[in-house]
């Protein structure tokens, strides 16, 4: 798992929300579930927030 992704999904367990103009670029959340997460002005050019279904 890529070392962002990692980051970001720990501090989204942890209870962060705030991602504001994180480098996400290509990342995929696929089947994650991100609820309520700020990516205001984040680069999310490529990346997958799609459910499993």
């Amino acid at each position: 798992m890529n070392q962002c992704k990692r980051k970001i999904l720990q501090q989204y367990q942890q209870g962060e929300r705030n991602f504001q103009r994180a480098n996400l670029r290509g990342l995929s959340f696929k089947g994650k579930d991100l609820s309520d997460a700020d990516f205001s002005f984040a680069d999310i050019r490529s990346t997958n927030f799609r459910d499993n279904y």
